[in-house]
């Protein structure tokens, strides 16, 4: 991923014989396709390699965990969308190449009802529920520390974010960005607790500074400098699962968006 500055163009844009559009997702067959997007990208994440370590020990197991994901993703994407945050996708010529997740930092702690409604519930009784015990521990861990060490005011958090393998190391991801942040500065909505909210609404919780704050977790090294070259800034980093043999380094990263005047 390459590029520094928001494209020009964000619906048909034209990137030689390819026709290349961002927009929200908003059809059920859309959705599957970024959960298996998802479940491609982050098959040996270290996430992954800790909520399902017993699968993956297992050769037979293994062979069948991308299904597994796939399933998981399609119901984290529904949590999403029940929790009120927004899909967003990057087509190349029709194919979804890139896909990432909007919401505020309070969609992070999801409801029983919504958990319900999104069909989560059913993970212990598909799987097992010690692997549904270990997702819960460790997005409570992760959130946490968002929570404990983000910009005060921080509002959105982008979450969920690929790239086909097939279309990396040409700025998919980063266009993709590039066109949620620039959105926000003209947008009528933003995310918050489930709702669709007045953006004056945001200009006041953050401290009438008229600016908007996004975050973003990260677990690769390699990443920090891609959205350090989007405007984004380390604002703390940590060990996770410390001291166990699925520990890893997790990068807050954060940025700060100036809203359009006059809102």
């Amino acid at each position: 991923m390459t590029s520094r500055s928001a494209p020009t163009a964000f619906r048909g844009e034209q990137e030689g014989s390819q026709s290349v559009e961002n927009r929200p997702l908003t059809t059920r067959e859309e959705k599957r396709e970024a959960a298996r997007l998802l479940a491609r990208s982050f098959h040996q994440s270290p996430m992954t390699r800790y909520i399902f370590y017993d699968m993956i020990a297992d050769p037979l197991k293994d062979q069948s965990l991308l299904k597994v994901l796939e399933w998981l993703y399609e119901k984290r994407l529904a949590l999403s969308v029940v929790a009120g945050n927004e899909i967003y996708g990057r087509f190349q010529d029709g194919v979804l190449v890139s896909t990432i997740n909007v919401g505020s930092n309070a969609s992070q702690h999801p409801s029983p009802v919504q958990i319900l409604r999104s069909g989560l519930w059913y993970w212990p009784l598909k799987l097992d529920l010690p692997s549904f015990r270990r997702f819960m521990e460790l997005g409570k861990a992760l959130t946490t520390v968002s929570e404990q060490h983000a910009m005060s005011g921080s509002e959105c958090h982008l979450m969920m974010l690929a790239t086909d393998e097939r279309y990396r190391g040409h700025g998919h991801a980063a266009e993709l960005i590039n066109y949620v942040l620039a959105r926000s500065k003209n947008a009528t909505k933003v995310w918050y607790v489930g709702f669709s909210v007045p953006l004056h609404f945001i200009v006041e919780y953050c401290s009438a500074t008229n600016n908007a704050i996004y975050s973003l977790d990260t677990q690769k090294i390699e990443n920090v400098e891609l959205y350090r070259n989007l405007g984004f800034s380390v604002a703390f980093e940590c060990t996770v699962l410390e001291n166990t043999p699925f520990a890893f380094r997790n990068y807050l990263m954060e940025k700060t968006i100036e809203l359009s005047a006059g809102l």
